[in-house]
């Protein structure tokens, strides 16, 4: 005969009794420890002030209007219009937590923001732990799940780089609900009520979200075993499973209008690719090609990049045929062992079906896989190896070999975690970021384009320059690239040079407006202003409201003598960015050239809004302050302010600009007023019209 069936009353009581012996101070204790070495292998981001990298961060955070302007009951609203995505997607929590963390710590402060990213991500290791603690009474195997979880290299994507703030954000709310599930399972329907809450604000933070109706399914069958193992032929196990598939009805059905308004968002922002630029036999190859990378990269965590591009993947019929074959072989063994070993269909199933969101069947973006799209996926994985490691042990009957195995096992944690800690390093900064990627990956275009931004951004512009050039010798027909070394050579003061590279660009499509805008300006220093102006109105026929052209053309205004152009022109512009410093400088010093006391001290508390705005103001900033403190008859201010821009202009070297602020202050010291004619005013000391180039750029 056979041995009897544990009834799921014995089930049940064997955890309680393992949980017993274990205790609460023990869980504690462990979760306390997880804890803190997850914050130390993830804590330079933090102590080490990472910076935010220029690759999808200015579009979550530091150029998001509604992140930077702050909280409002407006802004909020805004976030949840569908109307509103934000990089193709549609996840209007993770909008509201950059919002608060912009309060909390300031827009700019990217230290907060990594903050907030690592704390979470400590709080879903220990939500892990607990979670699998209490599903399965085991202990120090859902300890191993959730170490595996949370110092794994694969994971450092999701934690290190705050544009993937949706990442650790869902997937809180995700284990939440797995928490809430276990208590609903065992008794008490009210949890369900919790369930979905979090199963919607997990959507609403991030879509991947959609497959938690499938793993609670697979966690029905082990480890809260609410159905047994496949047994399609008999009626009473059929009528069980179509009454876990009913029960979840509310889930799926939140799932779906997730996907109607993710779909939304992607074709607003143009993000998903189409099958005629990669072909759906390319998709269905990369994607068995992914799912065995990411079991490689799992055991064996080297070579992690960002992005992975298409164009380093060896995607052939064969390969297909290979990884097709691995994953089925792997597949049929699972379901064959799966009565015996229960958690090797649900750890495998839950890998396979994390990922579909993902997989890249619906390409969106240019990468062919991601690290971060294993946040969740991993868990399958890592009940795996956990509870198929506590299995093997209780089969061994040597200690010594127990305990080799538990050393070897130690010391793999060990190695994860320092390579975790080698990784994080690599998110310092943009530059950090994609040198690495570069370095590991030499003909990866984006790392090479991404570097150049990020020399660019920093001032260095020869590096910049070479980083560019490298990326179009790998795509001459990318546009974007185009405009980056053309606007690397109009930093450069190379304004002849930097026609042909924006001329490139213009023809290929890439944003006009911008370009046509890059062209104009180098035109304009180059004295032709008849063509620079043609070029600049042919930028705001593209596009009304494109700042930049604004600027320009009422700089060209002023130069021309065209006073009321001039003015019409800043205004317009400063209607776009009310809150831009440099145009509310520029209109200030306008005002400036009436001697009406009135409009002298409204100017006054213009100019110092704009200078208590920006962390950076410019000489000729305070010297406009000290100008409109000077007419309002403030002369000690007016000195003061004027010498700090002495100062100022003197340490960075601007000799012209130090000279004249030099005139001025000798009038302030004679109690003397500054007027000034509109074309005398020196507005490209004023304006820096590269500074919101990385506004525009699209990656």
């Amino acid at each position: 005969m056979g041995q009897t069936q544990p009834t799921k009353a014995m089930q049940r009581a064997a955890r309680d009794a393992a949980r017993h012996a274990h205790g609460r101070f023990t869980l504690l204790a462990v979760a306390g420890a997880l804890a803190l070495v997850t914050a130390l292998t993830f804590g330079r981001m933090v102590w080490d002030r990472h910076d935010f990298v220029l690759y999808d961060d200015p579009h979550y955070v530091t150029h998001n209007p509604l992140v930077s302007e702050g909280w409002s009951w407006h802004n909020v609203a805004k976030a949840f219009s569908p109307a509103y995505p934000v990089v193709g997607n549609y996840h209007p929590i993770t909008v509201l937590s950059h919002m608060l963390d912009a309060e909390l710590y300031g827009v700019d402060e990217a230290w907060g923001h990594h903050l907030t990213n690592l704390v979470f991500h400590i709080i879903n290791a220990m939500l892990l732990l607990v979670v699998l603690e209490r599903m399965t009474g085991n202990l120090w195997p859902s300890a191993l799940a959730a170490a595996l979880f949370a110092w794994h290299p694969l994971h450092v994507e999701s934690v290190a780089w705050v544009a993937e703030r949706k990442d650790v954000l869902s997937t809180f709310f995700w284990f939440l609900a797995i928490g809430f599930y276990t208590f609903y399972a065992r008794g008490s329907r009210w949890w369900y009520l919790g369930v979905l809450i979090c199963a919607m604000l997990g959507l609403l933070s991030k879509p991947m979200v959609v497959t938690l109706p499938f793993t609670l399914l697979l966690l029905d069958y082990w480890p809260l075993d609410r159905i047994t193992f496949l047994a399609p032929y008999d009626s009473a196990w059929r009528r069980s499973l179509g009454r876990l598939i009913l029960e979840k009805v509310p889930l799926l059905a939140a799932s779906l209008a997730s996907i109607a308004l993710t779909l939304n968002a992607q074709a607003l922002s143009g993000a998903v690719v189409t099958t005629s630029r990669l072909p759906l036999y390319a998709r269905v190859m990369n994607a068995v090609h992914s799912y065995n990378q990411y079991l490689t990269k799992t055991v064996w965590p080297t070579g992690l990049v960002n992005p992975y591009e298409f164009s380093g993947r060896a995607l052939t019929p064969i390969s297909l045929v290979l990884g097709s074959v691995g994953i089925g072989v792997v597949t049929y063994l699972v379901i064959r062992w799966g009565r015996r070993f229960p958690y090797l269909p649900v750890g495998w199933f839950w890998y396979l079906g994390t990922l579909v969101p993902v997989i890249g069947l619906v390409q969106v973006g240019i990468q062919a896989m991601a690290d971060r799209y294993t946040y969740v996926p991993l868990v399958g994985l890592s009940i795996i190896a956990a509870w198929g490691l506590r299995d093997f042990l209780a089969g061994s009957e040597s200690r010594t070999q127990t305990r080799l195995w538990l050393g070897l096992v130690g010391a793999w944690l060990v190695a994860l975690a320092a390579l975790t800690c080698v990784q994080v390093g690599h998110w310092r900064n943009t530059i950090t970021l994609f040198r690495h990627t570069w370095r590991v990956e030499p003909n990866n275009f984006t790392a090479a384009y991404a570097l150049a931004t990020g020399y660019f951004s920093d001032g260095d512009l020869p590096h910049a320059l070479e980083a560019v050039s490298a990326a179009l010798r790998l795509d001459p027909n990318h546009g974007m690239a185009w405009q980056c070394k053309g606007r690397v050579l109009l930093a450069q003061h190379r304004w002849a040079d930097a026609i042909e590279p924006l001329s490139r660009s213009l023809q290929l499509g890439y944003a006009p407006h911008e370009t046509l805008t890059d062209i104009g300006i180098a035109q304009s220093r180059l004295g032709q202003a008849t063509d620079a102006r043609q070029n600049l109105q042919a930028a705001l026929k593209h596009n009304p409201e494109e700042f930049r052209a604004l600027v320009w053309l009422g700089v060209l205004a002023k130069d021309a003598g065209d006073v009321p152009g001039a003015i019409d022109f800043f205004q317009r512009a400063h209607a776009l960015r009310p809150t831009e410093p440099s145009v509310n400088i520029m209109l200030a010093r306008i005002d400036l050239a009436d001697a009406d006391s009135d409009r002298a001290q409204a100017a006054r508390n213009k100019i110092e809004a704009a200078i208590g705005r920006t962390k950076e103001p410019r000489p000729y900033w305070f010297d406009t302050l000290a100008m409109a403190q000077a007419a309002t008859g403030d002369s000690t201010a007016a000195i003061a302010s004027a010498e700090r821009a002495l100062a100022l202009a003197q340490k960075e070297k601007e000799l012209d600009t130090a000279s004249a602020i030099q005139a001025h202050l000798a009038a302030f010291r004679r109690s003397e007023q500054v007027r000034e004619e509109l074309t005398a005013i020196p507005a490209l000391a004023i304006f820096d019209l590269f500074d919101d180039w990385l506004d525009t750029t699209r990656k």
